[in-house]
């Protein structure tokens, strides 16, 4: 979803010989028992209001036995005119938003059930989380009656179960207009039917899982505009059923910036795998909402522009293929859909168009200095904070380019996300299982990483100060923070631009370990600027980057080295700290050929089994690190 940016009182039921007192934990535990299968919406809608009429119907399976009544969640503004559980009528009681079947019966586990509710109202309103909405396109004049039930206004839209965890296996949703009115839903378009009062029913089916929210409909004065798009492979193709405002330059206007979905869904299947709703189609229906809504198969959006097109269509992997497991998790939802949005400025625009994008939503990040990608359980129901623009949307966006900068890797990269896709495929899953695949693919921990930038608060800032010896560059990182009360110390390597005299510019990537650290490194050629993190891989703010005397840098903080070349061992010496210092030997590929200890200042290294080369050898201790090259002969 794009966007432009209950406690409940106890009720006693009795019904000959049973009689039930029904708590708010008791309405959570009474659906815990049971499994949704089907969901089917049979409606009359118009676009000329949010009223609507017709009946829902639920089939699924005991989980566990049902001894009380069975619960289901309907708006309190929609009246019920009757209810049938297994074919019988039954009787029923509300208490707000929750509804309590009185069945009569113990439902005993794994057995089936369904129940089907006639019901009426007008429910939803005006706002972007009202559940239906109604209103006129201010350009193009044209009506439209839509829902954007997320995340947790679908019961204002039919009877159901708000958990994340419970997808259906299938959904029908047949709707009733008026003529010559379009409506457009999830799944296939099975039939039109022509009814009396010139009305007519669309039957929209779907056999894929859903989640509740992302069950949707839109009515309104359209036109379709259908076509093809090729899939990788060119053996493949899915239909794109746009449902647009049936104006006569509509089309001719945004016909471009429709077709572009056809890239987007070639590229994103290159990238992510193939399109997860293949075999029925992708689509769009248009909305004067603000927007925009990932409904499955069949986003609602308010109209075709680059960003908004690709951040819904890159939802059908991250959010309805794979769905978060808690509101909280809503980063694998929002963070890679937002993320979505880079990769197709940067695969099917420009890298410069992307370089721009990267850095307004590190600005936008940046404007919540205390707020976490993790969405706090204090703040899990307020669907504002879950759907904050700086820190689910574009801080999201920037965790998702950091991992990529850690893997380093991009066919590993992409591989990663593939693979988290195809585990939890139809499914759902939290911000941890990421991480530990990550950690499974990879073999490197992600925990310091998410601890730092998934759960805890803000960002860091960096400044460096510099100084350059005859044949030593010595350079001090100084790292502050936003919430520092929260997180004091990010943990992610940072990398260095140096601009030389005569010899090309060098990139470095520096192990940063505490908030002030020293480096020192040899060094070609007289170095004339220092930048920090030049191709804004990270998210964070630039202080200070400056030249200071060599009286800023201990002269005793040298790393010695002999000899050096050497085929047998080399020898080390270091300062005279206190604690452990942890040393690092680097092959020319980057990859670690020793790890070793010390306690005191000095250490002795067995090089015989190594290939002749230049290694890199790196000292670590406390708040300084230093560098040096070891040539093997």
């Amino acid at each position: 979803m794009e966007r432009y940016f209950r406690g409940l009182t106890a009720c006693v039921l009795v019904a000959g010989m049973y009689a039930y007192s029904v708590s708010a934990q008791d309405y959570q535990s009474a659906m815990s028992k049971y499994d949704v299968g089907f969901y089917f919406l049979d409606l009359e809608v118009t676009n000329q209001s949010t009223f609507i009429r017709g009946s829902g119907t639920i089939k699924g399976t005991v989980d566990s036995e049902i001894s009380g009544p069975f619960v289901f969640q309907l708006h309190r503004d929609l009246d019920i005119d009757s209810a049938f559980f297994k074919g019988q009528r039954v009787t029923f009681t509300r208490n707000g938003d929750y509804v309590s079947l009185v069945t009569g019966q113990a439902l005993p586990a794994n057995a089936p059930f369904d129940l089907q509710v006639y019901y009426n109202g007008v429910s939803g309103g005006s706002g972007f989380f009202s559940g239906i909405s109604s209103g006129t396109d201010n350009k193009w004049k044209r009506r439209a009656t839509w829902s954007l039930t997320e995340p947790f206004a679908a019961l204002s839209l039919f009877p159901c179960k708000q958990v994340l965890t419970d997808k259906a296996d299938s959904v029908w949703v047949f709707l009733t207009v008026d003529k010559p009115l379009l409506a457009g839903s999830n799944g296939i378009l099975t039939k039109v039917v022509d009814l009396p009062g010139d009305r007519q029913r669309f039957e929209w089916k779907s056999r894929y899982p859903i989640a509740y929210y992302l069950i949707s409909f839109t009515v309104g004065e359209y036109q379709d505009y259908s076509f093809y798009a090729a899939l990788p492979g060119g053996n493949d193709s899915v239909l794109v059923q746009n449902y647009i405002y049936d104006h006569p330059e509509y089309l001719t206007e945004n016909k471009e910036l429709i077709d572009a979905t056809a890239g987007m869904l070639a590229l994103y299947s290159e990238l992510f795998g193939d399109y997860p709703f293949r075999e029925e189609k992708y689509g769009h229906c248009t909305a004067p909402m603000g927007g925009g809504m990932e409904h499955q198969t069949m986003t609602t959006l308010t109209d075709f522009r680059v960003f908004l097109g690709a951040h819904e269509l890159a939802h059908s992997w991250f959010g309805n293929l794979v769905t978060c497991g808690s509101w909280q998790d809503i980063w694998i939802n929002e963070g890679f859909a937002s993320y979505g949005e880079y990769l197709a400025y940067e695969y099917l625009l420009s890298k410069e168009l992307a370089d721009t994008w990267m850095q307004n939503a590190h600005t936008w990040a940046m404007s919540e200095p205390s707020g976490s990608v993790y969405v706090p359980a204090a703040a899990a129901g307020n669907p504002s904070r879950i759907f904050s623009g700086a820190l689910s949307y574009k801080k999201g966006a920037a965790l998702v380019h950091m991992i990529r900068y850690l893997v380093n890797n991009d066919e590993l990269f992409f591989q990663t996300l593939r693979d988290f896709l195809g585990l939890y495929a139809h499914s759902t899953a939290t911000g941890e299982d990421m991480r530990t695949l990550l950690e499974a693919k990879t073999g490197t921990s992600f925990t310091s990483f998410f601890d730092d930038w998934y759960y805890g608060a803000g960002y860091p800032s960096y400044s460096a100060y510099w100084h350059q010896s005859p044949d030593s560059l010595f350079i001090e990182i100084q790292q502050t923070t936003s919430a520092p009360l929260v997180t004091s110390f990010f943990r992610i390597p940072l990398e260095i631009k140096l601009g030389r005299n005569g010899v090309q510019d060098t990139l470095i990537r520096m192990d940063v370990q505490a908030k002030n650290q020293q480096f020192r490194m040899g060094m070609e050629g007289t170095v004339k600027t220092v930048q920090i993190d030049p191709d804004n891989w990270l998210l964070n703010g630039v202080g200070e980057v400056q030249w200071v005397p060599d009286s800023y840098f201990s002269t005793g903080n040298l790393l010695k080295i002999w000899p050096n070349p050497a085929r047998e061992k080399i020898e080390l010496e270091w300062p005279e700290t206190s604690g452990e210092k942890k040393l690092s030997l680097y092959s020319p590929q980057g990859k670690i050929v020793w790890k070793g200890s010390e306690q005191g200042r000095n250490a002795t290294i067995d090089i015989t089994g190594m290939s002749a080369g230049v290694y890199l050898l790196r000292v670590t201790s406390g708040a300084w690190t230093l560098e040096g090259k070891i040539i093997r002969q």
